[in-house]
C-alpha cells in the first residue's frame, strides 16, 4: 500500500503557487539618517542576487528584488502643493500607500475598497495617481503578469510618532 504524502505549504495555498526567497539585505545607517551611499550600497547588494536565479532565462524578468526607502513628508507635501494644488499639510501627517492591481481589477472598484478601509481607520484619501512604467523594460514572462501601480496619499488624522507618514489610529492608539 502506497501513502499519499501530501505536501504542506508554509502560506496554506496550493504548492505550486509557493515562492521561496534566500534571504533580505537590509542598509541603513545606525544614526538613521538618509544618504545616497546608503541606496548605492542596497542597489550593490541587489545586483548580487543574481547567483540564486533572481533572472529568468529571457534574462529580462526579475524576481521582484528590489529596494523599499522611504518617502520623506516634506517632500510629498510638496508634491501636493506644486502637482495636485492642494494646501500645505503636515508631512508628518502624510502617507503614501503603493497598491500592485492586477491588470483585470477595476481601477474603480480598488479605489472603492481602500478609500473604504482607509475611511474606517479614520485615514482620509487625498490623491490618486497610476504610477507611469515603461513595459519596453521587461521580459516576456514579467508582462504576462505585469500588475498596474497605484499610488494612494492618504492623511492621518494626527502626525506619527516618527513623523515619517499615516500610520493607523489603532497603531497609534497601541503605543
Amino acid at each position: 500500500m502506497t501513502a499519499r504524502i501530501r505536501r504542506k505549504t508554509f502560506s496554506g495555498t496550493d504548492p505550486r503557487r509557493d515562492r521561496d526567497a534566500c534571504g533580505i539585505g537590509f542598509v541603513a545607517d545606525t544614526q538613521g539618517r538618509a544618504s545616497r551611499r546608503i541606496v548605492e550600497a542596497a542597489l550593490e547588494a541587489l545586483c548580487r542576487v543574481r547567483h540564486r536565479g533572481a533572472v529568468a532565462s529571457d534574462a529580462r524578468t526579475g524576481d521582484g528584488a528590489g529596494l523599499l526607502l522611504p518617502i520623506p513628508g516634506r517632500f510629498l507635501a510638496h508634491e501636493l502643493e506644486t502637482k495636485f494644488s492642494l494646501p500645505h499639510l503636515d508631512p508628518a501627517r502624510l502617507g503614501l500607500a503603493m497598491l500592485f492591481v492586477a491588470d483585470h481589477s477595476p481601477a474603480y472598484e480598488v479605489r472603492r475598497i481602500v478609500t473604504s478601509a482607509c475611511t474606517a481607520e479614520q485615514i482620509q484619501v487625498l490623491a490618486w495617481r497610476e504610477v507611469p512604467t515603461d513595459p519596453r523594460a521587461l521580459g516576456a514572462r514579467a508582462l504576462q503578469t505585469m500588475p498596474r501601480i497605484l499610488q494612494a496619499v492618504l492623511l492621518s488624522p494626527w502626525p506619527t510618532a516618527t513623523g515619517g507618514g499615516c500610520t493607523s489610529p489603532r497603531s497609534a492608539a497601541s503605543r
